[in-house]
């Protein structure tokens, strides 16, 4: 998942498209501990209370997330944003396994199990192996005149 920034207007992430952190295990240290000293929680606390409340999720990772890359806000700073000033960039590598098991359509990516689209499988007399010049010996397969 990726988080493109669109405001708030005049910040100097705007227009930036950063890969989400939402796991505390990829977070920088230095954002884990200020979102503590921010929120007065210890982190197993926080991480508990994330569980719960989609909003105080959202907040840690658009907080670590722009921590992450350098971006020096404040919790507060992060707790001003409306959605309007972001956007949740889902890559096809997000998809959950429920998600999968709704999509039956076959792949039109994936790569063709026949020569040409349409064709059935080949009858063994349809496949041609081509002969090198060697040294003279022939297989058994092949007709002794």
């Amino acid at each position: 998942m990726r988080i493109k920034f669109t405001g708030p207007d005049g910040a100097k992430f705007a227009g930036v498209e950063l890969v989400a952190i939402h796991d505390t295990q990829r977070a920088r240290t230095d954002a884990l501990a200020a979102a503590e000293f921010a929120t007065g929680l210890k982190l197993d606390v926080l991480v508990e209370r994330t569980k719960v409340s989609a909003g105080l999720t959202t907040h840690l990772t658009l907080f670590m997330t722009l921590r992450n890359a350098g971006f020096w806000v404040t919790w507060d700073e992060v707790g001003a944003f409306t959605g309007q000033d972001y956007e949740v960039v889902v890559e096809p590598s997000d998809r959950s396994d429920d998600d999968a098991a709704e999509d039956t359509a076959p792949d039109p990516t994936s790569a063709r199990t026949v020569s040409v689209p349409g064709a059935g499988p080949l009858e063994p007399e349809q496949v041609k192996v081509p002969r090198g010049k060697g040294s003279g010996s022939r297989s058994r397969s092949t007709a002794v005149s």
